[in-house]
Formats: structure tokens, C-alpha cells, sequence
């Protein structure tokens, strides 16, 4: 059997001895003990021995106040979060929500999460601004990372 890619000497929960995974298609179509996996595939991985577990949930997220670090919370509270949030959110460019949900979907899929709940900010200020872009940049991540967006009624 031949696989787009083949992921040798990786762990799996509940085996004790190291395994290979065989992928073709963007589909999981084998695990087999590491030595028996497919003997070619067009890219092979040497996993040393790490663990493969499932993709992670983040089941609380907020694309559309993702990387706001440019406005500093002086108290790290809450309270000041929400301020400055109400304070810029009139003036954000969809461009820039669009762009800094991407990043933290990026960020998200690199550290292995693939399922996303976003709520995101509906209010009488920013009205359905915010929604658009966030919806924009789960579209651009479709297939990778699984978005769910919810209103946040404010």
C-alpha cells in the first residue's frame, strides 16, 4: 500500500509499542506496528518516539478581540479589558479583525486544536462588524480548523 504520508515510531495511547500512520488523501487509512506500516510514501515523518493524540477543542474563544496586545490592560482586569473593547472596537477596520483572527487560527492549528467556538461581540456599537471579518477568516480555515460562531449579545 503506498500513502501521501507516512508517520513512523509514534506512540498512540493504549499500545505499548511504537506505531506508524499512513495517511493518503488528507485520511488516516492505516496504523500499523512501526515496522509494518507502508514500506513507501511520498513524504515520511520520524516521530522519535512522540506521542500522536487526537486534535484539541477550544470551546471558548474570541476571534474578534484576537491579538490586542497594542492596547495595554494597565490592571489586568477584566474590567479594563472590556473598556479598552468598547473604547477601539467603533474605529477596527474589518481588514484588521480579518487578519488577526487568521493569525490566531494559525496559532490555533499549529499547537493542534482543529475545533473552535468564537463568540463573537454583537452590540449596538459595532452591530454585525465584527462578525463579518470572523466569519471571513473561519471560511479561509475551512478544512483545517472547525469554527463555530456564536453571538456574544452585549
Amino acid at each position: 500500500m503506498n500513502a501521501d504520508l507516512v508517520v513512523r515510531n509514534v506512540r498512540l495511547e493504549g499500545r505499548e509499542r511504537p506505531a506508524s500512520i499512513a495517511v493518503a488523501g488528507g485520511i488516516i487509512t492505516s496504523i500499523d506496528e512501526a515496522d509494518h506500516g507502508p514500506a513507501t510514501a511520498a513524504e515520511a515523518i520520524d516521530a522519535c518516539g512522540l506521542m500522536a493524540t487526537p486534535p484539541f477543542v477550544d470551546a471558548h474563544h474570541h476571534l474578534d478581540c484576537a491579538h490586542l496586545s497594542e492596547y495595554v490592560n494597565h490592571s489586568g482586569t477584566l474590567a479594563e479589558a472590556i473598556r479598552i473593547n468598547a473604547r477601539i472596537t467603533p474605529d477596527r477596520a474589518a481588514a484588521e479583525v480579518a487578519t488577526k483572527a487568521s493569525r490566531a487560527l494559525e496559532e490555533a492549528l499549529l499547537a493542534g486544536t482543529c475545533w473552535i467556538r468564537s463568540h463573537v461581540n454583537v452590540d449596538s456599537v459595532s452591530g454585525l462588524s465584527l462578525l463579518h471579518p470572523v466569519v471571513e477568516a473561519a471560511e479561509t480555515f475551512r478544512g483545517r480548523v472547525d469554527v463555530q460562531v456564536v453571538a456574544f449579545p452585549q
